[in-house]
């Protein structure tokens, strides 16, 4: 859901492919467990702003010897280290953050550990972690282990499963840094900080800036054109999760930065002032205020039409619910185009709540058969299509969504690859990106799993 080592680092623009495939839970068990044992020290977190980052070295899973940061002088460099498994996710929201805004400074994964175990086993720990990453990423990623102890010294410990977000100007003295987990304004502030320092920094006094605190009133991404801003990337039950009190969801209770809403899209085409959502999620409220930026609503009132339409994938509680606060009791909205299979709409129709929103117009049924263009606003193309999927009630859609310059492939369910009838590697030709369902993660589904995102202008 990324932006050489020696001179060979890319610097990312927008996204432009599904590159940062698979990375969330790809590192083995004994890389995790490596990684939280050896960087276990209980170093209370620093703020080193102003202070030159320590010299270490490291290799990128490229094969190249880096030294830190002097490999990075002359230019902004963003470092995100990492000490466990669980950084990743946070790593992952990041780089995809900062992409969005175009920052223009090189970014640099540091996966740091110490200890015996890594300087003992780092390349076998390196290649399981080359194995769920793209070859053209390698260089971007610098694994250290032998000088580990010096990075964490400097950065602290504490809260070790969020990444710590380094600014270094040329001259390798850090200008900014975030240890609180990701969020857009936290974004937002590193990019104004990158876009504030001069192109030759070495040697000038350094602006010493606090970090954005986390919290829910993150401004909107500054990009223009046709867009798809990514409202939630969880499965149905969203994160945390009802009930459960795994690791994730309890980190999740207690950081908002770690929460996640259910999977859906917002389809923004802002020259004709319309906004379409993909899915109507259990979490559709805080959806919606997503949205607010890029809606004239009316203030002091309700707003009858918070969108201009919906587009339906299945009838899975995460994908439809939603649509109940389209009627009498909530929001009554009027004729709202709702797109759906002939068997989804057809559900919708036969059975309560939702057949109270078609007899009473506060949603109207539109056909989305697979292989028929939805011609939206500002020349957005939604293509629907077929994926096999559980079909208690329904059977399922994904969508192909074209804008001007790319095209994205969004599947937020659906079964296996191997129960697919149709080529899929052909599928995601001619895609950009590619936003698909990684719920149940496994080892023979690597080479299509992919990150979801934080948005995508198209």
């Amino acid at each position: 859901m990324s932006r050489s080592v020696p001179a060979s680092i890319p610097s990312e623009r927008r996204l432009e492919s599904p590159r940062r495939a698979g990375r969330r839970g790809l590192v083995t068990p004994t890389f995790s467990a490596c990684l939280f044992w050896a960087c276990g020290g209980a170093w209370p977190n620093q703020a080193p702003l102003g202070q030159p980052f320590p010299d270490v070295q490291g290799n990128s899973l490229a094969g190249e010897e880096v030294q830190v940061p002097q490999t990075f002088a002359g230019a902004p460099t963003i470092l995100l280290v990492s000490y466990t498994r669980e950084s990743q996710f946070d790593i992952d929201r990041w780089l995809l953050g900062l992409t969005q805004l175009e920052t223009p400074a090189r970014k640099v994964e540091l996966p740091t550990a110490r200890g015996l175990f890594t300087r003992l086993f780092g390349e076998r720990l390196d290649e399981s972690m080359r194995r769920g990453i793209p070859r053209e990423d390698w260089p971007s990623v610098v694994t250290v282990y032998r000088d580990a102890e010096t990075i964490t010294r400097f950065l602290g410990a504490e809260g070790r499963d969020n990444a710590r977000v380094v600014l270094l100007d040329g001259s390798g003295v850090v200008r900014w840094m975030a240890d609180q987990g990701y969020s857009s304004a936290q974004a937002s502030a590193l990019d104004d900080e990158v876009r504030g320092l001069a192109p030759a920094t070495a040697g000038s006094p350094p602006t010493v800036k606090t970090a954005a605190k986390p919290g829910p009133a993150a401004g909107p991404l500054t990009v223009s054109g046709p867009r798809i801003r990514v409202l939630g990337v969880a499965q149905d039950g969203g994160l945390p999760h009802a009930g459960c009190r795994c690791e994730r969801c309890e980190a999740a209770r207690h950081d908002p930065a770690r929460a996640s809403g259910v999977a859906s899209l917002g389809l923004i085409a802002p020259e004709a002032g319309k906004v379409y959502l993909v899915d109507a999620t259990p979490d559709i409220i805080d959806q919606l205020t997503q949205l607010e930026d890029v809606r004239d609503a009316r203030p002091g009132g309700v707003d009858r039409e918070p969108v201009d339409g919906i587009l339906l994938t299945h009838a899975h509680i995460g994908h439809y619910l939603g649509l109940a606060h389209f009627g009498f009791e909530a929001i009554s909205t009027k004729g709202i185009p709702v797109w759906a299979s002939a068997r989804m709409a057809a559900f919708l129709r036969e059975n309560g709540p939702w057949s109270q929103l078609v007899k009473l117009d506060n949603i109207r049924l539109q056909p989305a058969r697979p292989g028929e263009v939805i011609e939206l606003a500002d020349g957005i193309r939604v293509t629907p299509l077929g994926v096999p999927h559980r079909a208690e009630y329904t059977d399922t859609l994904g969508y192909t969504i074209a804008g001007p310059n790319r095209r994205v492939l969004y599947i937020p369910d659906c079964s296996p690859w191997h129960a697919w009838k149709r080529d899929v590697k052909a599928l995601v030709e001619g895609i950009d990106v590619a936003l698909l369902d990684a719920t149940f993660y496994c080892t023979w589904c690597r080479p299509l799993s992919v990150t979801i995102v934080d948005g995508v202008s198209f």
